[in-house]
């Protein structure tokens, strides 16, 4: 056994700190292969052997080094060494119990009055509980990434602040908003320099709002890509917080909501074409709830020029149909609503109007049954034919043929029609035939050739 240069001055004061510290202390020689001259009593609970065990065996410490660790942690030993410089490393352990634990090493020189080295001095520390909760960690945030980048949505971590720097942004921003993660994270204004010049302030006030009092961000707005290709997005965010309280990061999700803008669009337009149809068309039309009790939800707004009352009166009150109608119809129309909602046939029915000036409006209400597409639950779809003209061409006509009528049979001479057949039947004959020729006037109706007779 090779003899062991004697220990500094000082060495109880030195070893009082040093075994009462969590970290193992080892003076070591300044050599290759460095034999160990003072080891305190931690080793051997972060190694498994005893220090008189590392003293009277120089190489059993580099010997239990894990292979994949030991080619670096030699190299940067013997760079230290010739440097006189200190040496730090991390590797894996052979403890005695026959596991692996995780070591840090951080060794420095300590040198004499001259210069010289004359030991050196090392701290062994194990490290495997925060190794483990590193490696774990790293498969948790490998995990949570592996999810975020398959999700469809862009993911982003922003700054907590007025200008916000993007610290992550997931790695499907270029298929969606054409730029790398990447651009975002080296330029912080090109979030607000990619959207629509018509949306910009109204989005910056809504994040200066969010900023000031905390709460999420909600906001729908137009992103340009390099292309100019327009990306409708919907864009939530919500502030993290550390466990002290203090803001940490905003957290958001970007949706893109191009299609269902568009179909919006579509929609939009498709309903104002059908509206525009409907409120020019010779009708009213109308759209009650299905239900026991009649509720309109829509009106058609022509109803002011037929009946003298706004759609809006009719939408909002529930008993304006009945209240505007004429009092002597009230019953023929209730019954057959009624019977209508009692079968679900829906019904049909002819029926009066007040007009607010005082003139009777004479209406066809028809309606029937229908699934509203956007709720999917039934409604009451009809339509109400102003009659009042065709009512009055009616009276006028029935009024015209007394009047004929009464003009013909007053006339002192036999009037008479006759079809344009050979059989002459006689379609009309006046009243005077009888007293001119003697025949009843059913005589001349009833027999097809009673002139040649």
């Amino acid at each position: 056994m090779t003899e062991t240069p004697p220990l500094p001055e000082g060495e109880l004061l030195y070893r009082r700190i040093v075994e009462d510290s969590p970290t193992a202390v080892v003076l070591l020689t300044d050599e290759a292969v460095p034999r160990v001259l003072y080891a305190s009593p931690r080793i051997e609970e972060i190694s498994g052997f005893r220090s008189d065990e590392l003293l009277e065996q120089p190489d059993l410490w580099i010997r239990r080094i894990h292979p994949d660790e030991s080619a670096t942690t030699w190299g940067r030993r013997m760079a230290a060494l010739e440097g006189g410089a200190r040496f730090e490393a991390e590797y894996r352990f052979l403890h005695r119990d026959g596991q692996w634990r995780w070591l840090r090493e951080t060794s420095s020189p300590v040198r004499e009055v001259d210069g010289s080295v004359a030991y050196r001095q090392s701290f062994v520390e194990d490290i495997s509980s925060q190794r483990f909760a590193h490696a774990q960690a790293e498969r948790s945030e490998a995990r949570y990434r592996s999810l975020v980048e398959r999700l469809p949505v862009l993911v982003y971590v922003d700054t907590d602040e007025e200008r916000p720097r993007s610290l992550y942004v997931s790695p499907n921003s270029r298929e969606m908003l054409g730029y790398d993660p990447g651009d975002y994270l080296a330029d912080s204004n090109l979030w607000f320099a990619s959207m629509h010049p018509d949306d910009l302030d109204r989005v910056r006030d809504i994040w200066a709002e969010s900023i000031a009092t905390r709460q999420p961000f909600h906001a729908e707005y137009r992103d340009i890509k390099p292309d100019g290709t327009v990306v409708w997005v919907r864009d939530h965010s919500m502030l993290v917080v550390s466990g002290d309280g203090d803001a940490a990061f905003w957290q958001g999700v970007l949706l893109d909501i191009t299609a269902e803008r568009e179909a919006t669009v579509m929609l939009d337009r498709s309903q104002a074409r059908y509206r525009d149809l409907i409120e020019h068309l010779p009708v009213i039309v109308y759209i009650d709830a299905y239900g026991p009790s009649q509720a309109s939800r829509y009106v058609s707004p022509n109803v002011i020029d037929v009946l003298g009352y706004a759609a809006e009166e009719y939408v909002a009150d529930t008993t304006m149909w009945f209240r505007t109608m004429h009092p002597d119809d009230r019953i023929t129309a209730y019954a057959a609503w009624s019977r209508g909602w009692e079968h679900r046939t829906g019904w049909k029915v002819e029926y009066r109007f007040l007009h607010p000036d005082g003139h009777e409006v004479w209406v066809r209400d028809e309606a029937s049954m229908v699934i509203d597409p956007s709720t999917g639950e039934p409604t009451w779809q009809g339509v109400i034919v102003d009659l009042t003209a065709a009512r009055q061409t009616e009276a006028d006509l029935r009024a015209s043929e007394r009047r004929y009528r009464a003009l013909v049979e007053q006339v002192p001479a036999v009037m008479y029609e006759m079809g344009p057949d050979d059989e002459r039947r006689t379609l009309f004959v006046s009243p005077h035939v009888e007293e001119i020729l003697g025949y009843a006037r059913e005589e001349w109706l009833d027999q097809p050739d009673i002139w040649v007779e």
